[in-house]
């Protein structure tokens, strides 16, 4: 947004101002539980802010309003601290974060559909190719809980744990038929 910017704290405060009226700011949220580290806004969605802190989250906020930030969503990307962040300049949703793991995560925001509805409008269609977007694909709703895992996590959680059980059974099963063996064995030869 023109003639305007954003500068966070250490605190986890976000303060956004007016270059033409720099006495106070326009807006002022407490955006993380700790530092903030990074503030960004999207090449292809001007009103779309995004924040990386170091309690680990990455927030997306709707600025449109030009008075106030708008958290719409929040996700731990599972990367500890978090001092970078970075949109994609040739996609118009995907966001990359950088943190203390030493690994770069990836999070696509077309999949969350309240992301993607609250923006969608506002996208410059000129900032991108058509071919790496498609606003009309069917989206998957993400449910993200008050701990920031998503739906899909704990789905992947649900099928690990299933795997494990599975794959526990399977070793105990071997191991009871290897035991039935060795007792047919030794009974055999008490037998001679």
């Amino acid at each position: 947004m023109e003639h305007n910017f954003v500068v966070s704290t250490e605190t986890g405060q976000i303060f956004g101002y007016d270059t033409r009226k720099i006495e106070k700011p326009v807006f002022s949220v407490h955006g993380h539980e700790s530092a903030c580290s990074q503030v960004i806004f999207s090449p292809h969605i001007p009103t779309m802010m995004c924040t990386a802190g170091t309690d680990g989250y990455v927030k997306v906020w709707d600025i449109s309003s030009g008075s106030e930030a708008v958290e719409i969503a929040a996700r731990d990307v599972k990367q500890g601290e978090l001092f970078s962040l970075q949109f994609c300049r040739d996609i118009p949703w995907v966001l990359a974060a950088g943190g203390s793991q030493g690994q770069m995560a990836i999070w696509d925001l077309s999949e969350s559909k309240r992301i993607e509805d609250q923006f969608k409008a506002f996208i410059n269609k000129d900032s991108y190719k058509a071919e790496d977007y498609d606003p009309n694909a069917i989206r998957v709703e993400e449910a993200t809980t008050a701990e920031g895992v998503t739906q899909d996590e704990y789905e992947d959680d649900d099928e690990s744990e299933e795997e494990a059980k599975i794959e526990k059974k399977e070793k105990k099963d071997k191991k009871d038929k290897k035991d039935k063996k060795k007792k047919k064995k030794s009974k055999k030869e008490d037998k001679e």
